[in-house]
């Protein structure tokens, strides 16, 4: 009796073995596959980011990897006294800032917040610090987009980099 009980223990772990292996193979499999699918959506995003890019041109001015450090550093200061005013169009002479400006300002995530943004001026915080200070009360800003939008205000004349 103790051998058949021996026998059956033996064939219970045997066949548990099994199922823990196939059950991992199967797993492994599934992962695999997830991780093809999330190549190839990226694969996606990437052509379709590309492809809106080429086509409005907006892409002309971002900034090299490693820009956001740099918006850390950087440190913008109105050079006007007095009540926040927003830059119009025609005062940007630079053909690709006017085209970034009119995609990035009215209706926008951005757009809404540059006078707020413009508030934020005051000499003592970095671009970063302004981007994320307008996430906070806002949504979601980039801070090489806000960098984008102050440059252009420097090249009007309306601030400087301090």
């Amino acid at each position: 009796m103790l051998d058949e009980a021996g026998r059956r223990e033996v064939k219970a772990m045997t066949a548990s073995k099994k199922l823990t292996n196939a059950s991992s193979a199967y797993i492994e499999g599934l992962s695999t596959q997830v991780k093809k699918l999330a190549e190839a959506q990226k694969a996606i995003v990437k052509n379709l980011y590309e492809g809106i890019v080429a086509k409005t041109g907006v892409g002309s001015i971002k900034k090299e990897t490693g820009a956001v450090e740099e918006t850390m550093k950087l440190i913008p200061k109105k050079t006007y006294a007095g009540p926040t005013r927003a830059i119009r169009a025609d005062e940007i002479h630079d053909e690709d800032d006017r085209k970034w400006f009119n995609a990035n300002s009215r209706g926008t995530p951005l757009g809404r917040t540059t006078l707020e943004l413009m508030n934020f001026v005051d000499g003592e915080r970095s671009v970063y610090d302004i981007a994320i200070a307008i996430s906070l009360e806002y949504q979601n800003t980039e801070p090489l987009d806000v960098e984008c939008y102050l440059d252009i205000h420097e090249a009007a004349g309306k601030i400087t980099y301090i």
